[in-house]
């Protein structure tokens, strides 16, 4: 009987994991059939390596993460598939842990998707977003919920915001595993069996493995609510209750106990990682909140405009996106809460709806700010969290569950329509108050962006409140259709399908969106029309393989539409390539570092690009930073950067061209010292005469029409000039689409005059518009460039980003160049352009050039290794202060040390002088190992210039000997005079402590598993009335 019953749970759970699977190929259609992908960042720009993309100008996550987080999961797979334990990652800033980076995820499951060719990294996050449906059917399942709205509550979770928002963020994968982690906790307190230990470990293992310590902090908080919550309400127990709970608490907290214990050879090197750095938030982000115009984004999605592309003017500390539900989860959960309290005869979960609802609505105030609630920020490790970003996962899941709760007691319970049209009513009257707050952004002194007015805002507001409101109608008459007939309730799914598809970003334009919501609209009348009114030849029928075939008909043809507007469309993702291929770029760092570091100021082999090639850059992205890197870079490199960054955001876009050369000069000396050889810009090279931060401003200038131009002069500074870069970007520009420039001289004289042609635009950068032959004998010379576009109708433009008064750069061009700005040959006082001037000269050393991205060499950098025979002995932690304060310090010939040598080193030490034969080669430089020999004729100062962190270990041949802290960053150890072979090894105890805990740990579970199989059997001992 029992092996019956298990027989028919499995059957049960390969179907519903066959219909979440086809849910996921039909929402995400144009990845699984189109070839395009969530991949949107590259090493330098795709159409230089010529791959035609569609424009990406609206979002298709929330957060692009992935930037930081993927090339570091590259070059953890690789180094594993090389036979290497990716315990450090030398190729980012100077050196950082790289398994105990918590955002890389290195050792959870989930990266085994990762070994696949990089063009088909969608796969594991496809898997992701089914497993969370599939997680949460479990879940759903074991609170008694019947199969229909178990799958929904599933759809309903793994097509929230909080999921497709968040798809390429390493939240993601801490996010699908809470209704795991929940399924697991049910289980034990339904039926006490100590064998479900394991499994609560195994989740947790999961989750902490999952490695996004925000999420999982909120996460822990959320089931340890939940927990409470299911031991304080009655159950079905009569005797022996308190001895049952404690039972139930005890397996529980031995099983989370259990999952720290599997991860700590994970945990304990985090928690150092932790202990030896400056984290990227701040105490007091915890009480971070977005205005309450925000809330309605949670049910009407796109009420603010598209991810990334808002109509609401300086959006950025306005606009939030936590994690959408839909109409459907908000009507159905007001469902399910109404019919729950209604519903006596269930002792256990009758006040489930309302406890997720509730908790729902608390992260929601939290989120907005609402006083006493918002406080919850000021507690300690909750003041570190970034609620606005991430509590998305409680309130989407907690709809989901609600909403299942209302459609599977919809099927149990006769409700009245008139109740169910007053919950209609109650849920268009609450979007409607949550909509007030829209009003003052709507209004007659509303500001917009200049690429809308004022009339389409209104327009596309009420379009998408008219969608809700059509969301909402079939809600109700499906919900009555329910009451009437239990079987049409399998058309939940599909409708839920339909909504939910509509909002995952895939970059569409509005328009395009439209289509797409008639399409899927005009999908759920005939679905609902086929439901309510069926015909004996479709549904009306017992027969459940027609119905089945029916409903799978229909959905095909309507997903094949979809994939059709995606396939059509000029806005859209990026197309499947293999995001770490080579390039001419990568080749040339490769061929020429050696063991240098390079340093780029654009997006062309950003931070942390560079790590997925092996190539070392000083730039990096990371929540957690070495304290003494962290300081470093402030008090010597960029004191502008945030905490965790160097190079990112990009110094040509953050200070602009001219400000980030004069920045690299003004902190060279120490740019020098960290051993950065290549510099990398992009649209322009040190040589070049640059104006305001290209892409970076709020002004832009359209051309309107085929004849119109825009024009800007200028005195030439410069005798001669190669090309101009002009920051621009265009809209729908098709393959035989022309930008032209006209350059000419003031007055005109034909011998100065140069058109220059560009089929291709890349957005916001320097557009570089060559002169052949170039134009020579101008400096001080008055020119003028203008800007047409012959082919340029209503379907498709291009502008031009410009600068105001108050911006970088507009007295520049003003005062120095003496330049005015056109349009249509009208001077503009109050606008300036955001263009560069390249001529000839190569006094900085450009040693390569691949299209608009230039190369600069330092000549002045210092080796990687060196030996030096003068030191200075400071107290700890002050080598920094004390660079500070002697700016003259020679970093090539003398060291800072913050703890004494032994006397007899110090003796020797003062006998010695420097010498020129005196070196240090690197022999081999691994990611765990580095190997050096050094040849001095006195007693020397070995200075590794790669981070001082503990783990590291050095050998002079063959012996231990101490490292040493140098100039309050990185690595120095004293060496006797002659020759040696001196190695760096790097395995922490940390890691083989924690890789002991997890063995012993991971013993006992089993040992509980197979002890509790064989001998404990318990009836299930909890039912719902």
């Amino acid at each position: 009987m029992q092996k019956t019953h298990q027989n028919n749970e499995n059957r049960v759970f390969l179907k519903a994991g066959i219909i979440l699977a086809l849910v996921v190929i039909a929402a995400f259609s144009p990845i699984v059939f189109l070839d395009q992908t969530y991949y949107r960042n590259t090493p330098i720009s795709p159409e230089l390596l010529g791959h035609e993309n569609k424009t990406t100008v609206f979002g298709v996550t929330a957060d692009y993460s992935d930037i930081g987080v993927w090339p570091n999961v590259k070059l953890a797979t690789d180094l594993i598939l090389n036979g290497t334990i990716p315990l450090w990652n030398s190729h980012a800033g100077i050196g950082a842990p790289l398994a105990a980076e918590s955002t890389f995820h290195i050792f959870s499951p989930y990266n085994l998707g990762f070994f696949l060719p990089p063009s088909l990294w969608d796969i594991p996050i496809l898997i992701g977003v089914w497993l969370a449906g599939f997680f949460t059917f479990l879940f759903l399942r074991s609170l008694n919920l019947k199969f229909v709205p178990a799958i929904t509550g599933g759809v309903f979770f793994m097509l929230s915001g909080s999921i497709t928002w968040y798809l390429t963020n390493p939240n993601f994968l801490v996010v699908i595993i809470t209704p795991l982690i929940l399924y697991s906790l049910e289980k034990i307190i339904q039926n006490r069996d100590p064998k479900f230990i394991c499994l609560i470990s195994i989740s947790f293992l999961l989750t902490i493995l999952a490695g996004h310590i925000e999420t999982i902090v909120l996460q822990f908080l959320f089931v340890g609510i939940y927990f409470f919550y299911r031991i304080l309400i009655k159950g079905n127990y009569k005797k022996r209750i308190d001895k049952q709970k404690l039972i139930i608490i005890f397996f529980c907290v031995l099983g989370f106990i259990g999952g720290l214990g599997l991860s700590a050879f994970y945990i304990f090197p985090v928690y150092e990682l932790i202990d030896n750095n400056i984290l990227e938030h701040e105490p007091g982000i915890g009480l971070t909140h977005y205005p309450s115009i925000n809330v309605i984004t949670s049910f009407i999605p796109y009420t603010l405009g598209q991810i990334h592309a808002y109509w609401i003017a300086s959006a950025s500390g306005i606009i939030g996106f936590w994690g959408y539900v839909g109409i459907f989860a908000l009507f159905f959960s007001i469902v399910g809460v109404y019919l729950s309290l209604k519903n006596h005869e269930d002792k256990i979960h009758r006040y489930t709806p309302l406890f997720f609802m509730c908790i729902s609505v608390f992260f929601i105030m939290k989120t907005i700010g609402i006083p006493v609630v918002n406080w919850i920020g000021f507690i300690p490790i909750l003041d570190l969290l970034l609620f606005t970003n991430y509590s998305g996962l409680i309130m989407s899941f907690s709809f989901a569950v609600s909403a299942a709760f209302g459609i599977n007691l919809l099927t149990k319970i006769q409700v009245d329509k008139k109740i169910l049209s007053f919950i209609f009513i109650f849920s268009i009257t609450l979007l409607l108050v949550l909509l007030i707050p829209l009003y003052s952004y709507l209004g007659p002194n509303a500001d917009f962006p200049e690429y809308v007015n004022a009339n389409d805002v209104k327009n596309y507001v009420g379009f998408q409140i008219l969608q809700a409101i059509l969301f909402a109608i079939t809600a109700l008459i499906i919900a009555i259709g329910i009451t009437k007939n239990k079987s049409i309730i399998i058309i939940i799914i599909p409708l839920v399908l339909l909504e939910l598809s509509l909002y995952i970003p895939l970059g569409l334009h509005p328009i395009f969106l439209a289509y797409k919501f008639i399409i899927l609209f005009v999908g759920i009348i005939v679905l609902t029309i086929l439901v309510l009114k069926p015909s004996r030849l479709t549904w009306n029928t017992n027969d459940k393989s027609i119905k089945i075939s029916v409903l799978f008909g229909i959905l095909i043809i309507i997903f094949l539409s979809v994939v059709l507007i995606s396939e059509f469309s000029s806005f859209g993702m990026m197309k499947k390539t293999d995001a770490f291929e080579d390039n001419p770029v990568t080749d040339f760092l490769k061929t020429n570092m050696e063991n240098h570091r390079m340093f780029s100021f654009g997006y062309s082999m950003q931070p942390n690009y560079p790590s997925a090639y092996g190539i070392n850059s000083i730039g990096v992205i990371s929540p957690f930073t070495i304290d003494s890197f962290a300081n470093f870079v402030q008090n010597f490199l960029d004191k502008d950067a945030d905490n965790g960054r160097l190079g990112f955001p990009p110094w040509t876009f953050s200070y602009g061209p001219m400000e980030s050369i004069e920045k690299f000069y003004d902190n060279k000396k120490y740019f020098d010292f960290l051993g950065v050889k290549y510099i990398i810009t992009d649209g322009y090279n040190f040589d070049s005469i640059t104006v305001g931060i290209p892409g970076n401003t709020r002004e832009i200038s359209k051309i309107q029409d085929m004849e119109s131009s825009i024009s800007q002069s200028f005195v030439s500074p410069v005798n001669t000039i190669t090309s101009l870069g002009v920051s621009m970007s265009a809209f729908e520009l098709e393959e035989n689409d022309t930008i032209i420039l006209s350059l000419d001289s003031v007055p005109y004289d034909k011998k100065y005059h140069r058109e220059s042609v560009l089929t291709q635009i890349i957005n916001q950068k320097y557009n570089q518009f060559n002169l052949e032959p170039q134009i020579e004998n101008v400096l001080n010379k008055e020119l003028i460039l203008s800007l047409q576009y012959p082919q340029v109708n209503n379907d498709k433009f291009a502008v031009v980003h410009t600068i105001a008064k108050d911006q970088i750069g507009f007295d520049y061009v003003e005062n120095e160049l003496q330049g005015t700005f056109y349009e249509n040959n009208i001077p503009i006082d109050t606008k300036q352009m955001v263009f560069s001037i390249l001529s000839d000269s190569n006094e900085h050393n450009i040693v390569y050039q691949f299209e608009d991205i230039y190369i600069h060499e330092n000549y002045d950098v210092y080796p990687r290794a060196f030996l030096v025979n003068n030191f200075k002995t400071v107290e700890k932690d002050t080598a920094q202060e004390y660079l500070l304060k002697n700016p003259d310090f020679n970093l090539r010939q003398n060291v800072i040390l913050e703890e004494k040598l032994s006397n007899e080193s110090i003796n020797k030490l003062k006998l010695s002088n420097d010498n020129e034969i005196n070196n240090a080669n690197i022999i081999s430089y691994e990611t765990n190992n580095v190997l050096i020999e050094t040849s001095n004729f006195d007693a020397s100062i070995l200075i590794l210039t790669d981070v001082y962190y503990p783990g590291w270990k050095a050998f002079i041949d063959g012996t231990e000997t101490k490292i040493y802290r140098a100039d309050g960053l990185v690595k120095a150890i004293f060496v006797p005079e002659g020759e040696h072979t001196i190695e760096f090894v790097y395995l922490p105890e940390s890691y083989n402590t924690g890789i002991t805990i997890s063995l012993i740990t991971a013993f006992i579970l089993v040992a509980i598993y197979f002890v509790s199989r064989n001998k404990y059997r318990r009836p299930k001992i909890e039912k719902a009335g």
